[in-house]
């Protein structure tokens, strides 16, 4: 396995190696460079095109100052199952830092808005709005529900943001790991290889990342030789499934039809 190269330390006079800075992993990427466009309103142009032109109160789609419209991608319509009067968030990068491609959108969350007879504005924001955070009673700790002991090993998990990253970090924690959180929307594949500096695994949610991202982490998994699994689905039994895989060094995605991975069940 091909090991990370650590970076050189400062030595004072005597000899003594000086720690200059700490850099935590989820800085590599500053918030402050994205800008986010909320409750964008999914309409129909034709046959397979949707785009955002608005959100929901009307106000337009304004990007570098130009007011533009977006066109939903295929694999977002497909992997997010976005249609026709969907809300949605987008988000782009506004040119920091210097290597990525501004300006370029994309949908990183789907509100869920129930489905009515053309709802009204007020209520399509109220529906679309995340519920408030609730302090949850302690609930007995979940059992394990395959045969898997990660004894330690650091998971990496790739996830759009603004997404329920926390369930799946109590999965991992469940089978003894430890989980790092990684960002889907990272654009270039020099970022995120820095997000995976050090893991042991890496599990790619990829109803919620972009198509490009999927190939750079897959890449990067097969440079340094990490295993690496794919789910399409966002529910816990099918990230417990990749988790597994990814822990046993089985294949990255889910099989189909008749040829079934064996998944031992815990006792």
């Amino acid at each position: 396995m091909t090991k990370w190269s650590p970076r050189p330390a400062t030595a004072t006079a005597d000899g003594t190696l000086l720690i200059k800075k700490v850099v935590g992993h989820t800085k590599d990427v500053p918030a402050s460079t994205i800008a986010t466009f909320e409750y964008g309103k999914v309409e129909k142009l034709g046959p397979g095109q949707l785009v955002v032109r608005q959100n929901v109160s009307g106000a337009p789609l304004v990007i570098n100052g130009q007011q533009t419209s977006y066109q939903v991608e295929t694999l977002s319509i497909e992997r997010m199952e976005i249609n026709e009067g969907s809300i949605v968030e987008l988000a782009w990068y506004t040119g920091q830092p210097a290597d990525v491609n501004p300006f370029e959108p994309h949908i990183r969350w789907h509100y869920p808005v129930e489905a009515s007879a053309k709802p009204t504005i007020a209520s399509q924001i109220r529906q679309a709005k995340p519920a408030p955070k609730q302090v949850a009673k302690p609930k007995p700790a979940a059992k394990p529900t395959y045969d898997l002991d990660l004894k330690g090993k650091k998971v990496a998990i790739i996830v759009g943001r603004g997404q329920n990253h926390v369930l799946f970090e109590r999965i991992v924690k469940r089978y003894n790991g430890k989980p790092r959180i990684v960002d889907s929307f990272i654009p270039k594949k020099r970022l995120m290889e820095r997000q995976l500096k050090g893991v042991d695994l890496i599990v790619m949610i990829a109803a919620y990342s972009k198509h490009a991202t999927s190939w750079s982490a897959a890449e990067i998994a097969k440079k340094y030789n990490l295993p690496f699994t794919n789910t399409s689905s966002f529910s816990v039994q099918s990230f417990e499934r990749a988790l597994y895989r990814a822990a046993m060094g089985m294949r990255a995605y889910e099989p189909g039809g008749t040829d079934q991975a064996d998944y031992r069940l815990s006792k």
